[in-house]
């Protein structure tokens, strides 16, 4: 099988085409998946893919582990259960030819509408990571990302350079939910004209994320800027059956550049 979205990983993509293979009834519950020899050979992936996309899905308790028995569906996740938060934002930070400079780290006060996103104190403690994102080595976007205090000690003496969603999954211990996110037009002042080496008034894409994890807690507040020379979304739409209706479904697949 051909995967499509090279900037996402493959245990990602793996992951949810399970995921919706058990979501449709293609896989039912209490069925047993193929082996682990299986789905390399079907999906000509590694074994270390498959055990990625697997132990996910096990931790998201869609799959459970029998000894000496196999792989099997445990629930079927409900139709809202679509792409895992952090499978095109982390596609977003490791596209081929992208890199992250780390400008600063630091724990500071909140500034209001930060405090407001992550429903704490205005001047409430909260670790910030400054960030440029380059793109065959062009700077397309500048980053200011905000976590409450406790949360961003547990990125203390991480790599940073590393997608930070998944350091939050991976070291803090984090389980993601859902994420909301503005996205408006904005001109550029002379500090974001200077790091995006663009001119002052340049026209930006704005976007503000607010991640939770699964119990509706915000973890993280995102503001970036993004050049619009170098930056645009790639959506895939797909007209479902939900219970008795047809709803449009969409997840964002890429980014792209005029280069690629």
């Amino acid at each position: 099988m051909e995967f499509q979205h090279r900037e996402i990983p493959l245990y990602y993509q793996l992951e949810n085409i399970l995921r919706e293979k058990i979501r449709s009834g293609e896989l039912s519950q209490g069925e047993k998946l193929p082996t682990e020899n299986e789905l390399i050979e079907q999906y000509g992936v590694s074994r270390t893919t498959v055990r990625q996309a697997l132990a996910a899905l096990v931790k998201e308790g869609i799959l459970e582990r029998v000894a000496g028995r196999g792989t099997f569906v445990k629930r079927v996740p409900s139709p809202d259960e679509t792409i895992r938060l952090t499978g095109f934002i982390d596609g977003l930070s490791s596209a081929v030819g992208t890199r992250s400079e780390i400008l600063d780290a630091r724990f500071v006060s909140a500034p209001a509408k930060e405090a407001e996103a992550l429903h704490i104190g205005p001047g409430d403690r909260v670790w910030r990571l400054k960030r440029i994102r380059y793109v065959q080595e062009a700077p397309y976007a500048y980053t200011e990302s905000y976590l409450p205090a406790d949360v961003g000690e547990r990125l203390t003496g991480e790599d940073l350079s590393r997608p930070l969603l998944r350091l939050l999954e991976e070291r803090g211990g984090i389980r993601l939910g859902e994420a909301s996110a503005v996205i408006a037009g904005a001109l550029a002042d002379a500090s974001i004209a200077s790091v995006l080496s663009t001119k002052v008034g340049a026209p930006l894409l704005l976007i503000e994320t607010t991640f939770s994890d699964v119990r509706d807690r915000p973890v993280q507040f995102v503001r970036g800027f993004y050049r619009s020379d170098l930056y645009r979304f790639k959506i895939h739409l797909t007209h479902q059956l939900v219970g008795d209706a047809r709803r449009w479904r969409y997840h964002i697949t890429s980014i792209e550049t005029p280069s690629e």
